[in-house]
């Protein structure tokens, strides 16, 4: 049994459709990661000074 042309061509756009967004989705989890472990040193880091240290936050653009 055969898939009609139109049919083939139908389902192939859709997967490679899928497959962008499937890449842009993967692409967002690796910049969640990537923010998540920043704030996470940050936090780190933080935590290691003393309560009555004078610290500071960037604002605007890093």
């Amino acid at each position: 049994m055969s898939i009609p042309d139109e049919k083939l061509r139908k389902l192939q756009n859709r997967l490679v459709e899928d497959v962008r967004k499937l890449d842009s989705v993967k692409t967002q989890i690796q910049m969640k990661e990537r923010d998540k472990r920043l704030a996470e040193l940050t936090k780190r880091e933080l935590s290691a000074l003393d309560k009555d240290t004078r610290t500071y936050k960037s604002v605007g653009k890093a």
